[in-house]
């Protein structure tokens, strides 16, 4: 969408357009650069580009459980020896993951906090 916007949509109505969803838009399947795989939760106006996520999988392809919350901008400035940015946006089926069903077990579980790990 951002390469039609000069041409097609005007660059100001799709700037204006990823400022409002973000640029992960929340519920996102997205792999890390760490290769932990999470669904993102909620934007940080400050720093767009690393959003809350809750970790889902790790980079072993295991389950978190319990699952995760992570600030990437909080976890990167404290750990600079990993990579907590978004890799790449992904298809939960490509991770064998019902998007469904974590919204489902997380309603369940409940009370979560942001966490650094």
């Amino acid at each position: 969408m951002y390469q039609l916007a000069p041409s097609d949509l005007g660059k100001e109505l799709v700037q204006d357009f990823i400022k409002c969803i973000g640029i992960y838009p929340v519920g996102s399947l997205v792999e890390l650069g760490t290769g932990a795989v999470g669904v993102v939760m909620t934007k940080d106006p400050q720093n767009r580009l690393r959003p809350v996520v809750m970790l889902v999988r790790d980079a072993e392809g295991n389950d978190y459980q319990p699952r995760r919350f992570v600030s990437l901008a909080a976890q990167a400035s404290m750990d600079r020896n990993s990579d907590w940015s978004v890799r790449r946006v992904v298809d939960p089926k490509q991770y064998g993951l019902s998007m469904r069903r974590i919204a489902a077990d997380e309603l369940l579980e409940g009370g979560h906090q942001v966490i650094h790990i």
